[in-house]
């Protein structure tokens, strides 16, 4: 019977700190609330390294963007993808430069439908006065994707929404993110401010 004999083979490695090193240290461009991500110095790291100057980076599972906001940041163009819907909401909008002053007209140009809670259950997780006003914020965003009218400056306010959306520390609308001790009428409300999207900064590339 013939033998095969295995061909030693050796393949070029590459050794360094890419992750564990200062990785809070990236853009505040990337704090957004997203399960199972990752540092931008991660993806920094090959980038930076194999990469081509202002090279396409493409990410199929794009998640919150982190690959594609830190080659943004680095110039380069981005393309990206992910079965989650959620994944587009949160990236898009922060792969572009914002006007903070378009923003904040915005907000004050907006006057949210009066709407009913739907859900009571929700009131585990939500002052009512500002599951309220998610409502509210929902029959906006609807409307003026109906009406053909959604901007880049609706997309980052939905953004910013679905980015405080659930959470347990100062900022989130929700108070916390599993079922609460307190009961629902000592919870605090948070509303959709200036003050509320101002700590989204905007991204802007590095030289």
């Amino acid at each position: 019977m013939p033998t095969t004999q295995a061909i030693p083979r050796t393949a070029p490695t590459k050794q360094g700190a890419f992750w564990t090193a200062k990785q809070r240290d990236g853009h505040s461009i990337h704090e957004v609330s997203y399960r199972a991500c990752y540092k931008p110095q991660l993806p920094a790291y090959f980038i930076e390294r194999y990469a081509k100057p202002g090279q396409l980076i493409y990410d199929p599972f794009m998640g919150r963007g982190t690959t594609l906001i830190e080659a943004k940041l680095l110039g380069h163009n981005v393309i990206g993808n992910d079965v989650n819907p959620l994944s587009t909401i949160l990236t898009a909008p922060r792969l572009c430069e914002q006007s903070f002053e378009k923003i904040l007209h915005r907000i004050e140009q907006i006057s949210l439908p009066t709407t009913e809670i739907e859900d009571e259950e929700l009131l585990v997780f939500f002052e009512a006065r500002t599951l309220r006003e998610l409502y509210g914020w929902r029959s906006y965003f609807k409307a003026r994707h109906s009406a053909g009218t959604f901007d880049e400056i609706d997309a980052w306010l939905q953004m910013v929404a679905c980015n405080r959306l659930t959470g347990h520390s100062k900022g989130f609308f929700s108070v916390y993110t599993l079922p609460p001790i307190k009961p629902p009428h000592s919870m605090h409300s948070v509303r959709l401010t200036p003050s509320a999207i101002r700590s989204q900064r905007i991204a802007t590339p590095r030289n």
